[in-house]
């Protein structure tokens, strides 16, 4: 921990700190005087100093506990193991920095930008003679302010941000494998594409999140809250839920049977069972993020139901009557929705990819199935978009859709009505 220290010693480490970023800032822009910093294991607590460039500087194992370092430039440092606790590094810049092993317990990081950074566990060695002690550390951010940080293409696996705020923070295509991340504040945070597998997420807010195809195979969802969660195409082999997703009011009767289905899809069949829905009235059930993939609803009912964010990919709607449905954000690649009533439906960010088709035991058949819409109603429907690469729309009804921005190439539209 950080002793408390005098003015004395906050102005005289705020001087060191402001030579080596003088002579750093003259080193790179090849100026008289200039010299690369190269400031191992010194002690800058407290120190002071915004609009600094250390890019590329070496700082590693330095103390910058309760530092006030706005504005600064460590892109591509090296900042192994160093302690930034407490310090306030707002809009600082870390791009592809190496952070591993770095303490940011009960940092101030909004606006900061760490995309690219390294900030895996690192190896320290604590030599003695001949003797070597060498401990992992893994990254801590707990208890800090990252709202609104830029962390995208980081690698964070595990990672310690327990009790951060990372409210409308970027972390798309980030790593997060076994990241601790319990209690922490992610509301509208974007994590499209992330790596969250075996992340601990207890407590967590994900409220307005954004998870679209972001692994989260195993990760435990219960205790979580997850209202107006995006995760189309996201994938939750093993992910565990205590009941359908926040928001849902999927009835009692229907619980179960969606458990079961979770299940099945799974364990590949072999545990669990099928669900069945074909020929029932479902109209005003709310499937959102429910995982159903490979479930039957042959001739039901789906009026007005959601499916926002469901994954249904290899699902069956064959004639379905879903007017006004929502299928918005769902995964339906390789679903079957051939001569189904999707008059004013909203498929808006859906994603209907072709799917390879696996055997029970798990290995590649070599056959693909398209998302299926031919012969289909859609008049009105708002397909805006969605990604519908290599879907099948003949013969379906497009009259008043809007396909806006919509994701088409290779789609077949013979015979439509437009």
């Amino acid at each position: 921990m950080t002793q408390p220290q005098t003015s004395g010693s906050a102005a005289a480490a705020t001087f060191r700190l402001r030579q080596v970023a003088e002579r750093h800032w003259a080193y790179i822009f090849g100026k008289s005087g200039g010299q690369r910093a190269d400031s191992r294991k010194q002690n800058f607590a407290f120190a002071t100093l915004s609009g600094g460039n250390l890019s590329s500087a070496i700082l590693s194992s330095s103390n910058f506990a309760n530092c006030t370092l706005t504005d600064c430039d460590f892109s591509m440092a090296d900042l192994f193991a160093c302690d930034f606790s407490g310090a306030d590094l707002t809009r600082s810049v870390f791009r592809k920095a190496d952070l591993r092993a770095a303490s940011f317990v009960r940092a101030k990081l909004r606006g900061a930008d760490l995309s690219g950074c390294d900030l895996r566990p690192g190896q320290i060695v604590d030599w003695a003679g001949l003797q070597s002690d060498t401990k992992e550390r893994a990254a801590s951010f707990e208890n800090a302010d990252m709202e609104t940080a830029a962390l995208d293409s980081t690698d964070m696996s595990f990672a310690n941000m327990a009790g951060a705020s990372l409210k409308s923070a970027s972390l798309a295509g980030a790593t997060l494998f076994c990241a601790n991340l319990r209690g922490a504040d992610l509301t509208g945070v974007k994590l499209d594409g992330a790596k969250l597998k075996g992340a601990m997420l207890t407590g967590a807010k994900l409220n307005g999140a954004s998870l679209r195809n972001a692994d989260l195979s195993g990760v435990d969802l219960r205790n979580v809250e997850m209202n107006n969660v995006q995760m189309a195409g996201a994938k939750l082999e093993g992910t565990i839920y205590a009941d359908p997703p926040a928001g849902s009011n999927l009835p009692a009767r229907y619980k179960e049977q969606i458990e079961q289905h979770a299940l099945w899809v799974t364990t590949n069949g072999k545990q669990g069972a099928r669900a069945e829905f074909g020929g029932q009235d479902l109209s005003d059930v709310d499937f959102g993020g429910c995982e159903l993939s490979g479930a039957k609803f042959d001739g039901a009912i789906l009026s007005r139901s959601r499916f926002v964010a469901a994954t249904l990919k290899l699902a069956s709607f064959l004639s379905v009557r879903a007017e006004k449905s929502d299928f918005s954000d769902a995964n339906i690649s390789g679903a079957q929705l051939l001569g189904a009533r999707l008059e004013g439906a909203l498929f808006g960010g859906a994603v209907g990819h072709p799917m390879e088709i696996i055997a029970p035991d798990g290995t590649p058949t070599g056959r693909r199935m398209t998302t299926n819409l031919s012969k289909a109603s859609l008049i009105g429907a708002d397909l805006r978009g969605a990604d519908l690469r290599e879907a099948d729309f003949r013969g379906a009804d497009l009259r008043g859709a809007n396909l806006a921005g919509a994701y088409v190439d290779g789609a077949l539209f013979e015979g439509t009505q437009r």
